[in-house]
């Protein structure tokens, strides 16, 4: 004789909510039916008994459709303590857990006004989640929430730690385009948040400006903020026009940094950069005290920097 099939014989439910779940909450209607399911499986000896707790566990965790979700735990309020304190046990230093607290505070209060969430794991990756929610999966660590999310929400986290405007955006393109291990990236922010202030003096952005104008615009920024160095090997790398060369020697001869780079550029675009020289060492030295000077003389040394870079459009003949 064949022992009775055991749904026939009795009902068994399954309980399990996440941490931080109010008793008093219920869970959806769909959320129970898929739970039944589950049981059903194993009932039915279509499920392994082994499995059906981490299954059961896995279908409430993918049904809850606010909040937040770190390690199993539900964050149902958005309060900056309570979410540092359900990241107390993902790796990453305190500087790191509080940023990431940041970054998942602006990213689910933009995810819960779309139809779907977004699930974090141990890579810093980022996969889809059917419901508005943010989840952290258990072994990611807070280096991996900033990495999944920096792109979309990093300049929101630097505004939360009072990082505004033109120096938050400078930090945060930095940071996104040549990234750091986020422990990396905090200790030197006091000093990129220097730099990120200097260079949002500038009237003008690496790149913004073309013709030859643009090039030894860009190679004066660049030899200004990251070095002479840098500056000159872009300076003397290939040319793609007769202009772009003379702008560049006309740059080294600004900035005394011609000897032994003739070989690089023909008579001609040497010729060229003469007439130009005199209004590129302007540029340079507009340049200079405008970083040097102090924070009320800036309007002032902002505009002899666009006077210089409009002499130097005349000069070339680029107005």
């Amino acid at each position: 004789m064949l022992p009775p099939f055991l749904p026939s014989i009795v009902d068994i439910e399954g309980v399990w909510i996440p941490e931080g779940w109010p008793l008093d909450k219920e869970m959806s209607k769909e959320t129970k039916e898929n739970v039944g399911k589950i049981i059903d499986a194993w009932q039915g000896l279509t499920m392994n008994e082994g499995v059906i707790a981490k299954a059961i566990k896995r279908s409430i965790l993918d049904s809850i459709d606010e909040g937040l979700i770190i390690n199993s735990k539900w964050i149902g309020e958005l309060e900056y303590e309570k979410i540092l304190e359900a990241l107390s046990d993902n790796a990453g230093s305190v500087g790191e857990r509080e940023l990431a607290g940041h970054i998942l505070t602006s990213c689910v209060e933009n995810i819960s006004n779309e139809d779907e969430g977004l699930r974090i794991n141990a890579r810093g990756e980022i996969s889809e989640r059917k419901t508005p929610t943010v989840e952290v999966i258990e072994g990611a660590s807070c280096g991996d929430i900033l990495t999944a999310l920096w792109e979309d929400y990093g300049i929101s986290a630097l505004e939360s730690i009072g990082i505004f405007g033109d120096e938050g955006e400078q930090i945060w393109e930095k940071q996104n385009k040549k990234p750091k291990p986020f422990g990396t990236f905090l200790k030197g922010l006091d000093s990129a948040r220097e730099s990120a202030k200097l260079t949002s003096r500038f009237t003008t952005k690496v790149g913004e400006l073309g013709g030859a104008t643009g090039q030894i615009h860009d190679l004066v920024r660049i030899g200004l903020m990251d070095g002479l160095g840098k500056a000159e090997r872009m300076a003397t790398a290939r040319h793609d026009s007769i202009d772009k060369a003379a702008a560049s020697w006309a740059w080294l001869l600004a900035v005394g940094r011609s000897t032994g780079q003739e070989w690089h550029f023909d008579g001609d675009a040497r010729n060229r950069a003469t007439a130009w020289m005199n209004a590129t060492k302007e540029l340079v030295k507009s340049g200079e005290n405008l970083l040097s000077c102090e924070d009320n003389q800036v309007p002032e040394m902002k505009k002899s920097w666009d006077d210089a870079i409009a002499q130097l459009r005349r000069d070339i003949g680029e107005n």
